[in-house]
């Protein structure tokens, strides 16, 4: 028997991550979970993190270096930070 999750889930994310993550979870979600609605808010951590703690957000994503110690935390994705700049600048070779 497969679990279906009904309802309203209100989740904060970064701008990056909705414009590029999001879309496709959300399409996943919907032919695995027709009766779930996902609202999203997007902002900066610290537009989510007090509306996670005051109660209008059920989940945010954000970088794990900014979250406060005292809410659990899951890894979701891990992600490479790169620095990029032009081929001929003096720093490309380093």
């Amino acid at each position: 028997m497969r679990l279906l999750f009904r309802g309203t889930v209100a989740l904060g994310c970064y701008t990056g991550l909705a414009t590029t993550i999001v879309p496709p979870v959300l399409n996943g979600l919907r032919a695995s979970h027709p009766e779930l609605t996902v609202d999203i808010s997007v902002g900066a951590d610290d537009d989510l993190l007090p509306a996670l703690d005051a109660g209008r957000l059920d989940v945010a994503s954000l970088y794990g270096r900014f979250s406060p110690a005292d809410l659990r935390r899951e890894v979701a994705h891990e992600t490479e930070v790169m620095a990029l700049l032009p081929a001929d600048h003096p720093l490309a070779d380093e």
